[in-house]
């Protein structure tokens, strides 16, 4: 009975940011609101997560589905604290802090949805944000019109049982290829993170994590092993071309494809042994990767335009708190010793490398050229000479926040290593 009251008030509190942002006199006021909601709600599901585990060892607890749902939805909610804190001023209209809002509340309900049709409207309504605010920018209607054909249709149609003569696990694969922007249906990807700011591409991210984890349980098994081929190819592929991006957020739009497409071959195709290594890289895309992917747009918010991976033009010494936790959370997105990322990874190639030498060697390739890419941009974006004074460095709310994500990312690896 306490689950279910906490549940529904985590859940109702995201939500209610909603309409409270939508019509609030300001942006201030919108973004106070955005960060009140997500905390409360942030606080309700993890005493929910706490009342539902009983055991010290993480791994252990993942045993029971139910936890797992608690988990990651307590995850996601937490994220969203943190994203909304550092929040730019780009993203600061009280309409798109409703958005904002909307897709965190899908994201946090979607580990607790049980029917696919449920998580198909779940996830078109989350994506729905992203598409109508990219639809009222300038140079967005394209996005806008991409993320409903490909993200928010399908999710109605192809789980609602609209089309006929299609069994349901054939359904949910054509859903979650596009949903998590696997090759070659990755361009609205790479078209969103252009569009819109690095909020969007963030609670984006969260969405996408929480329907993977979904896609994972509602497969049936004969298909799951042909899947995970495929998001093995894609990972190395989608880190291939991150490699190859001059845009800072098309960049990093590859790099959380490919690491999303990790994260779904780990669910997939492990079904002995660590099944949990699978949760444990959703956990570091809903903590680290957010982190590190909200730390560009507060870059880009701060320089007032767009960054480009062509020549160095950063300054450390300007923000040094900002350039080291970005360099922190991005390997540890990649798999950094002692995260909860590399705990995962090493789970995950220990499994499948005599079993599957080809997915592992395409997993080992799409984890080196990830970190190589997040290293290359921290050299491009915090190393050369700036020429004149640079803006401010992370303030003391956000350097809080941007500490206890760091904490989460590293803290969690303690419980996860196998006893």
């Amino acid at each position: 009975m306490l689950d279910d009251v906490l549940r529904v008030a985590g859940l109702a509190f995201i939500f209610a940011g909603v309409p409270f942002a939508a019509f609030a006199p300001g942006n201030v006021q919108a973004r106070a609101v955005a960060r009140v909601t997500t905390l409360f709600a942030a606080v309700c599901l993890g005493l929910g997560w706490l009342a539902t585990a009983h055991s010290a060892s993480l791994e252990a607890a993942l045993e029971s589905t139910a936890r797992t749902h608690w988990l990651l939805s307590f995850a996601i909610a937490s994220a969203g604290v943190f994203v909304t804190n550092l929040m730019g001023t780009g993203d600061a209209r009280p309409g798109e802090i409703a958005c904002v809002c909307l897709t965190l509340g899908c994201a946090a309900t979607l580990p607790f949805a049980v029917s696919p049709w449920l998580v198909g409207v779940c996830t078109s309504l989350g994506m729905a944000g992203p598409a109508f605010t990219a639809s009222r920018r300038r140079d967005g209607p394209e996005a806008g019109a991409m993320i409903l054909l490909l993200a928010c249709l399908p999710g109605v149609l192809l789980l609602s049982g609209v089309l006929p003569g299609m069994s349901a696990g054939w359904s949910m694969a054509l859903w979650l290829f596009p949903i998590a922007a696997v090759a070659p249906l990755h361009f609205w990807y790479l078209r969103l993170a252009e569009a819109l700011p690095a909020t969007f591409l963030a609670t984006t991210l969260l969405l996408q994590v929480a329907a993977v984890r979904c896609a994972i349980e509602m497969l049936p098994l004969t298909l799951q092993h042909d899947l995970a081929g495929w998001m093995a190819a894609s990972a190395a592929f989608m880190a291939l071309l991150a490699l190859g991006q001059t845009s800072a957020r098309r960049a990093a739009a590859s790099l959380l494809s490919s690491q999303l497409s990790i994260a779904a071959y780990a669910g997939l195709e492990i079904h002995e042994g660590p099944e949990s290594a699978g949760v444990f890289l959703l956990l570091t895309l809903a903590s680290a990767t957010t982190g590190w992917v909200m730390l560009l747009g507060a870059l880009e918010s701060r320089i007032g335009h767009s960054l480009k991976i062509n020549r160095p033009g950063g300054c450390y010494e300007s923000w040094p708190h900002l350039a080291t936790t970005f360099m922190v959370l991005g390997l540890a997105s990649a798999g950094l010793p002692l995260s909860l990322g590399f705990v995962a990874s090493d789970l995950v190639l220990r499994v499948i490398f005599a079993t599957q030498p080809l997915h592992a060697g395409a997993i080992i390739l799409a984890m080196a050229l990830n970190a190589i890419c997040l290293v290359r941009m921290f050299l491009f974006f915090f190393q050369g000479a700036p020429g004149s004074a640079q803006p401010s460095d992370l303030r003391a709310r956000e350097i809080l926040v941007t500490a206890l994500t760091v904490m989460a990312s590293f803290g969690l690896a303690l419980f996860a290593l196998p006893g």
